[in-house]
This record gives structure tokens, C-alpha cells and sequence, in this order.
């Protein structure tokens, strides 16, 4: 499923090398998302076949537990005072430019004018 949709949408693909996730874990998650925990759809959903249930539950587990991860990360910034809250404006502002974008067919040069605004809205949130 994720293959799908990276096809679809080329800064997805830049998010996604630029995050904590492997490309396995995150379909496992949108497809788990998509089907609402059936895992006879969501066994037959996946990029990458038929997998076994062990391996579905172990792989997801860990995207799930990358996603805790990183909330708990920032909440470590901020309570040892590394980002402060203002720096949650910041993200605040990269999640609003994420709705104006997603969805939308983009150039390479957009995708690239975006990524250079990522990098400056996250060095923002670090330096605040």
C-alpha cells in the first residue's frame, strides 16, 4: 500500500527518508490504519505479500513504538529546556504547510523549496 501512494506522492517519499521509520514498518501501519485491525485484510494489503502474523505484529509494534519515540523526544527537549515552547510554533507551522501540500501534485522544484522550508522550520524548533 505504501508503494501506492510514494508513487502518487514524491514528497512523501523525501519525508519518509528523512524519518525514523523503515518503509516496511510505516505500510504495516498505514495498512493496519486503512483496515481497521482485520488482519486477514491487512495480510493481504501489504507491499510485500503474504507475511506471516508473527511478522506483521513484530514489525508493526516497532513502527508504533518508533512513533511513541519520537513524541517522547521532544517532550525530553523541552523538559531540559533544549527547545522551549515556542518551538512548538514551529511544528506548528509544518503541520500547517503539510495540509496546504498534501494531496497536491508537486514539482521536483517544489518538493525541493519544501524540504529546504522543512529544514528551516526544524532549525527553528531547535534553536528557539
Amino acid at each position: 500500500m505504501l508503494k501506492e501512494l510514494v508513487k502518487e506522492d514524491k514528497l512523501l517519499d523525501k519525508l519518509i527518508t528523512n524519518s525514523g521509520f523503515s518503509r516496511k514498518q510505516l505500510d504495516y501501519i498505514i495498512v493496519r490504519k486503512e483496515f481497521g485491525g482485520k488482519i486477514n485484510d491487512i495480510m493481504t494489503k501489504i507491499d510485500e505479500g503474504k507475511i506471516s502474523k508473527g511478522a506483521y505484529v513484530i514489525t508493526k509494534e516497532r513502527g508504533i513504538k518508533n512513533i511513541k519515540k519520537s513524541f517522547y523526544t521532544l517532550i525530553l527537549a523541552y523538559y531540559l529546556g533544549i527547545i522551549s515552547k515556542e518551538s512548538f510554533i514551529a511544528l506548528e507551522k509544518i503541520i500547517t504547510l503539510m495540509d496546504n501540500v498534501k494531496g497536491r501534485i508537486l514539482t521536483k522544484e517544489q518538493i525541493d523549496n519544501i524540504m529546504i522550508t522543512l529544514e528551516n522550520l526544524l532549525d527553528q524548533l531547535i534553536n528557539a
